[in-house]
């Protein structure tokens, strides 16, 4: 029955009514809905569980793509999972996908420092300074597993299928973009998107999409963890600051220079084509 969830490979055009699904019908119908259950004092929306809260958006996509699956048989040339690392040791694999997936957040920051953080990001935020668990488990855990599964195991294999690479890498991650519902996020989601998309398509390992994303969330969340005292919405910079005029340059260069030569690495030893 599950494997229903597997079967569907979405065209562009069906990719992009699953993120109207989410966004619409996910997003602003389950919003109205709360906020009418709110109204007549049935519920209150601030109280409800932040795991709970990314859920229920996510839900009609799900839906759709569950249905779709019924409609198709199992492409097994497209399965979601099927890892190969070629000659790059599975171990130095991913410790040098964690590495580029940090160095992409740092680079990025100069793209989205100008713009203000939206508020429903810094309660996120301001909850993992409280230590909540579920900050924790929604962040770290749920967002990269399902996220992954539907980005990168629906969508972008169904264009890969349906298309060629570049265009299902570059689709996936620009959709990826859209669903954080906000430009602070939407950039350094594409550019991050675009690195895990070229991962799947060339080591056709899910698990690795879901690795990448985990760091990526957990790097932020243990940082605000540890460092309670740090605002939300501290940049790099700020934090370099102390240290000089000439650390933060340095940081941007040294992550530069790594990013590069990890690609070089990869690009040269892992499989031309995973799919």
């Amino acid at each position: 029955m599950l494997k229903r969830l597997f079967n569907f490979l979405p065209t562009l055009a069906q990719s992009w009514n699953i993120v109207i699904l989410i966004m619409l019908v996910g997003g602003v119908l389950v919003t109205s809905l709360l906020l009418l259950l709110q109204s007549y004092n049935l519920v209150s929306v601030g109280n409800i569980n932040m795991l709970v809260q990314y859920i229920l958006p996510l839900i009609p996509g799900f839906i759709y793509i569950y249905i779709k699956g019924g409609q198709q048989e199992e492409d097994k040339h497209y399965t979601i999972e099927k890892t190969n690392t070629g000659k790059v040791n599975k171990i130095i694999f991913f410790a040098l996908i964690a590495i580029s997936i940090l160095c992409i957040a740092a680079l990025a920051e100069p793209l989205t420092s100008w713009i203000e953080m939206p508020q429903t990001l810094k309660k996120t935020l301001e909850a993992i300074t409280q230590n909540s668990g579920w900050a924790f488990i929604t962040t770290v855990l749920a967002a990269p597993l399902l996220e992954e599964y539907l980005l990168r195991g629906v969508i972008m294999r169904g264009l890969l299928k349906h298309s060629q690479p570049i265009r299902a890498i570059v689709w996936s991650a620009a959709i990826f973009a859209v669903i954080h519902f906000n430009v602070w996020q939407a950039i350094g989601a594409f550019l991050a998107g675009c690195f895990i998309g070229w991962i799947y398509w060339r080591t056709h390992s899910i698990w690795a999409c879901i690795y990448i994303h985990m760091i990526n969330n957990g790097f932020s969340y243990f940082m605000y963890l540890l460092n309670p005292q740090l605002d939300v919405d501290t940049t790099y910079q700020e934090i370099l600051a102390p240290y000089g005029s000439y650390a933060y340059p340095a940081m941007y260069i040294a992550c530069s220079v790594t990013l590069i030569v990890i690609l070089y690495y990869l690009n040269k030893y892992l499989p031309r084509k995973g799919f």
